[in-house]
């Protein structure tokens, strides 16, 4: 994919708001810098999902009682999509804008821009090799049984670079309508060897966490020494009432930017 032309940018800016952003006003000190790593927990978000919560708790209710064996080591997110705006659709159709004579291809554009933008500047912090020599790469397949889904065929393979890790779906997949309840890993088998490796973890959209934390865990068991997830979009409710309060606390959320680093949920990198 060639880089995004600057109307692109701006469309992206206009309508999705970075995940884990703490700067909701303005966006720039006073002396033009951007703020730094700032305390998700004092800006009531979860520390694994970025979701809003009662500043009283550390993590939502879904992630506060998974599983240790669950929780990745680092979990990054794209941007916000919220019901009711514009990103909400976008989350909603890019899959139909691949299956379907009508779907929208504006939505599909803008995930694959998001995607596009993060792994040209951030794909050195995601996939920071720390102590493993072994790298990898994949993706949460399809719990609705398409033969095939969207972020397999138009979003993966933007992750290029590591070794691609198979990973397959044994459970019956989920019938329409409805999702897969709570976290398993036994839904997934993985025939590739990743003992010892780091793994990245991609997938499209975040609603309750059970399909990422299901193959984290299932990539535990088969040895993997440490998994990275990134979703592009975690989705929000808006009448949620913590969502709901959050909204109208911070105001004017600040446009997307790709100089955000989703890992460390600011402006600057890891070293």
């Amino acid at each position: 994919m060639k880089p995004p032309s600057e109307p692109y940018l701006r469309r992206i800016a206009s309508l999705m708001h970075n995940a884990g952003r703490q700067d909701p006003l303005g966006g720039e000190n006073q002396n033009g810098s951007h703020p730094k790593l700032i305390d998700l927990r004092a800006f009531g978000l979860c520390l694994l999902c970025t979701a809003p919560i009662e500043t009283r708790f550390s993590k939502c209710f879904a992630c506060g009682h998974a599983p240790a064996n669950a929780i990745p080591d680092e979990a990054t997110f794209l941007s916000y999509a919220m019901n009711g705006l514009q990103s909400g659709t976008v989350a909603r159709q890019y899959k139909d804008a691949f299956n379907s004579p009508g779907g929208d291809p504006r939505s599909r554009q803008d995930m694959q821009i998001l995607l596009y933008l993060c792994m040209a500047k951030h794909v050195d912090c995601l996939l920071r090799v720390h102590a493993f020599e072994r790298l990898g790469v994949t993706f949460v397949p399809s719990g609705s049984g398409r033969k095939e889904h969207p972020l397999e065929q138009h979003l993966f393979p933007y992750v290029q670079g590591p070794p691609v890790i198979d990973i397959h779906r044994t459970a019956p997949s989920r019938l329409e309508g409805r999702r897969d309840a709570g976290i398993d890993p036994g839904r997934y088998e993985i025939p590739s060897d990743v003992t010892d490796a780091h793994i990245l973890v991609l997938d499209d959209t975040w609603t309750t966490g059970t399909q990422m934390m299901s193959v984290v865990a299932a990539l535990r068991a088969a040895g993997a020494a440490r998994v990275t997830t990134l979703c592009i979009m975690r989705y929000l409710q808006r009448e949620y009432p913590p969502t709901a309060g959050w909204l109208e606390e911070q105001g004017t959320l600040p446009k997307y930017s790709d100089d955000f680093c989703p890992v460390t949920r600011s402006f600057t990198c890891p070293r």
